[in-house]
């Protein structure tokens, strides 16, 4: 790593290349740091600038250190939500360079938050059905009002959102956020007609109620037509459903 004037510091910055490196897959879980003086020899810097650099990595939790013959620094075996979200943060980026289509966008979409729905059905605590049940009632008046997408819009991914939570997994959570955070980028938007409104409603409900009975396949078959309807949406109007061309 070349270590130029930044707005971080030294340390700072060979902190992130050790995280980048564990991103990136050429460090993993469990494997142990080369020793202070390599580190040093190969950061072209002072034994106490890599020990602050380690300092930064164990206050996250990303690092731990070892004492004894077999002592030294070794990256975590368990992850912690900061690396958890640095690897979201990380993925998230990538995909955005790759300037995804609204199909790319759809496709991501079946293949990850119709499983999640099975396992949101499994997973699911007696509170997660209380909050989704909450967000249904908030959809259902929406839908009731006029001129309604962008409070329908930011109610159903919170629907989504939501479901999410009740998988308990962190890594699905934070998938979750930065799919809906890659479609508010793209500008997804609903522009519903009332008679449209009602089968979005109707679809919720269904993987609502497939998720409280913990029925599984009725959660990710429901997810999926839930998935399908709005994909035709965008094919049958494109101002119901509008993603920008750019990011």
């Amino acid at each position: 790593m070349d270590l130029t004037t930044s707005l971080f510091t030294i340390p700072e910055q060979i902190s992130m290349s050790i995280k980048e490196a564990i991103l990136k897959g050429n460090l993993r879980l469990g494997d142990k740091l080369p020793s202070e003086n390599k580190l040093a020899e190969l950061f072209g810097v002072s034994r106490s600038t890599i020990r602050d650099a380690l300092r930064l990595l164990k206050t996250e939790c990303i690092l731990e250190t070892r004492k004894g013959n077999q002592g030294g620094h070794f990256i975590a075996q368990k992850v912690s939500h900061t690396l958890i979200q640095n690897l979201n943060d990380y993925a998230f980026s990538s995909l955005k360079s790759y300037n995804p289509s609204l199909e790319d966008y759809f496709e991501l979409s079946f293949l990850s938050e119709v499983p999640i729905a099975g396992l949101a059905a499994v997973n699911r605590s007696r509170e997660d059905i209380i909050h989704l049940k909450e967000h249904l009632s908030t959809i259902k008046n929406i839908c009731l009002a006029p001129n309604s997408s962008n409070a329908l819009l930011h109610s159903v991914i919170s629907y989504h959102r939501t479901l999410a939570l009740a998988t308990h997994n962190p890594l699905i959570i934070e998938f979750i956020d930065h799919l809906y955070k890659l479609g508010e980028v793209l500008g997804l938007q609903y522009s519903l007609s009332s008679n449209q409104k009602v089968p979005l409603f109707k679809s919720l409900y269904l993987l609502y109620l497939a998720i409280e009975t913990q029925n599984a396949s009725h959660a990710r078959n429901y997810m999926f037509a839930h998935l399908h309807y709005l994909q035709d949406l965008t094919k049958a109007n494109e101002q119901d459903l509008i993603f920008g061309n750019s990011i």
